[in-house]
């Protein structure tokens, strides 16, 4: 299900799947990359197990952080990817490849 986050931020998040840089950071929500996808995390900052250690991410690629603490296939990863909304639109242009997906050996 999509984060119940405010209704104008939400309307942004779901006109496209795909955000540049710029958009994010003209955005006044909490938001992550990780291998190239666009994260709203603003409602699990809270329930993080880790901590404040999440705050690091926010506005960030956070790619490295996450993976040198989670697994491609680990159980973070299927709860972070409840609160995905798009891809950033520099990898998005790469059919379906990222960084992240090749460093770390994930597949889209």
């Amino acid at each position: 299900h999509a984060p119940s986050i405010h209704s104008d931020i939400y309307t942004f998040l779901m006109s496209s799947d795909v955000f540049t840089r710029e958009e994010l950071y003209e955005q006044p929500y909490p938001w992550t990359i990780v291998c190239g996808r666009v994260y709203a995390i603003g409602e699990f900052i809270p329930q993080h197990p880790g901590g404040s250690l999440i705050k690091r991410a926010i506005g960030e690629d956070a790619t490295d952080l996450f993976m040198a603490h989670h697994g491609p296939n680990s159980r973070a990863a299927s709860v972070l990817a409840r609160y995905e909304v798009g891809r950033l639109a520099e990898t998005a242009s790469l059919s379906g490849s990222v960084r992240g997906e090749w460093q770390y050996g994930i597949m889209s």
